[in-house]
């Protein structure tokens, strides 16, 4: 994979670099140019549904992505059991057109089908109902 396959827009990094700056810096304006024409595909973290994958621990496997209708679109790059928020969360790579909150998925894991939703990233306890330790 080169650098170029991977643009922060992509993995959700634009909003620490500052495109309007006047000061120039390499790729600057390949970056400008992706950034009004869009991508075809985001990193997104998802929730997995199911029982603790605390056997499978972190994955490993590029588990398939699908949409409701069964069609493959993505593939997880991660994932885990969270004993801090108590669920099972991941990473997949799915088209730009499944990218927003709450879209429902489907793993293919290794186990069987599991449901999956798309979550705001990072990870947190969004009304800090955990209790820090």
């Amino acid at each position: 994979m080169r650098i170029e396959d991977t643009p922060f827009h992509v993995v959700g990094l634009e909003k620490f670099v500052e495109l309007e700056q006047e000061l120039d810096f390499v790729g600057k304006a390949a970056l400008a140019k992706l950034a009004e024409i869009g991508v075809d595909r985001k990193l997104v973290g998802v929730d997995i549904g199911g029982d603790p994958m605390t056997e499978e621990g972190a994955l490993n496997d590029f588990w398939p992505v699908r949409a409701p209708r069964g069609e493959r679109i993505g593939r997880v790059t991660a994932g885990a059991w969270s004993p801090r928020l108590q669920k099972n969360i991941g990473y997949a790579w799915v088209p730009a057109a499944y990218t927003a909150h709450g879209t429902e998925l489907e793993i293919a894991a290794s186990a069987g089908v599991r449901p999956a939703t798309v979550v705001p990233l990072p990870f947190v306890d969004p009304n800090k109902d955990i209790p820090k330790s």
